[in-house]
């Protein structure tokens, strides 16, 4: 989930042992949203979904997916 370490970078290790990195089980992910009171109603179980977060960007310079 994190890099807290960068190549180069120095690590003082003196007090306690520095994270390096965190590893994350993504295999299933819980995504809390907002859904407009309109569109409440058309929602249903299996409808295929997708999302965009804020700085990535494909390479045409559209929010990815």
């Amino acid at each position: 989930m994190t890099l807290d370490a960068r190549e180069g970078q120095t690590l003082n290790a003196t007090y306690q042992t520095p994270n390096l990195l965190r590893i994350a089980d993504l295999s299933r992910m819980t995504a809390w949203t907002e859904v407009s009171e309109a569109d409440v109603g058309r929602i249903r179980v299996g409808m295929p979904v997708y999302f965009t977060t804020l700085g990535l960007q494909d390479e045409a310079g559209r929010p990815r997916r």
